[in-house]
């Protein structure tokens, strides 16, 4: 080997390759940092979603605990909020139930339907639950 040879070998990196090279590690870094953002915001919107459904799922047993003869049941009830001491839930969520109405009959003695609905974070859910008086007449 020359001496020319052996003191180019012992150089080192020119600019241009440390240049290339930072590029390179600097994109890599960006889309990890993206990656990250976007995983945050996935896992922000699903915790939103899971504790809808479930304080509707929990609402729906609230309203099916209550006695049949409960106000706020009966037909033609003003629409009732429910507070988070009524029914533990996350306060971003507004939690409403009624009006109460009949089912395929012409009085609301037998049978009604309950609409239940849960509205905030971006989302709105609904279910009617069926009551039917504890004991039939």
């Amino acid at each position: 080997m020359t001496s020319e040879a052996r003191r180019r070998s012992n150089e080192g990196f020119t600019l241009i390759e440390v240049l290339i090279a930072m590029v390179v590690l600097g994109s890599g870094v960006v889309a990890l940092v993206t990656a990250l953002g976007v995983n945050a915001k996935t896992t922000l919107g699903n915790r939103n979603q899971s504790q809808a459904s479930s304080t509707l799922a929990a609402a729906a047993e609230y309203v099916k605990s209550l006695a049949w003869t409960d106000s706020t049941i009966a037909c033609g009830a003003p629409t009732t909020t429910l507070s988070v001491a009524q029914l533990k839930h996350d306060p971003a969520f507004t939690v409403t139930y009624g009006p109460a109405a009949a089912v395929n009959t012409t009085s609301c003695t037998l049978l009604r339907t309950v609409p239940i609905s849960v509205v905030g974070s971006g989302y709105n859910l609904s279910v009617n639950v069926l009551r039917r008086p504890e004991s039939l007449p």
